[in-house]
């Protein structure tokens, strides 16, 4: 593989790597997960796999026009105030689901362009980003703005 792209570089054609290309199809398909803490610094992203992402997908769909609830506390400074999920635009419209969703004190917030709908967070979805959050390493982080690991989902 290497030979090729030397072999591209010095007769001076474009060359792309067929494992480039997947990645950035991987990428441009790929659900953002960010983990929302107010420490006045750049909120990590998690990534999901395939697996991962699907399971997601169906929960926030089971979610969507369930039980309406009120929007969740408004966030403070030095507190985590939940996950902000983007779905690309495919991925969305192959779910029938928005683009974005806030996950956060047991409310799942779908978000479409200006107007928001709250809905209960009956699937667990907030539990299951916190153990994902916690198997990927971000379980510090998280416990320092007091969120504590959760036990396994039923």
């Amino acid at each position: 593989m290497q030979a090729i792209f030397i072999i591209c570089f010095l007769i001076g054609i474009g060359c792309e790597s067929p494992k480039k290309n997947k990645v950035m199809e991987k990428q441009e398909n790929a659900i953002t997960i960010t983990i929302g803490v107010y420490s006045g610094r750049r909120n990590p992203e998690m990534p999901l796999g395939d697996n991962k992402s699907r399971e997601l997908l169906n929960m926030l769909k089971k979610a969507k026009g369930g039980e309406s609830i009120h929007q969740p506390p408004p966030a403070k400074l030095g507190q985590f105030y939940g996950y902000y999920i983007q779905l690309p635009q495919n991925v969305s419209k192959e779910y029938g689901l928005s683009s974005e969703y806030n996950v956060y004190y047991g409310v799942v917030t779908e978000i479409s362009g200006r107007e928001e709908h709250h809905w209960r967070d009956t699937n667990k979805v907030e539990q299951y980003l916190t153990e994902l959050a916690f198997e990927q390493g971000y379980g510090e982080l998280l416990e320092k703005f007091g969120v504590k690991k959760p036990s396994k989902r039923n």
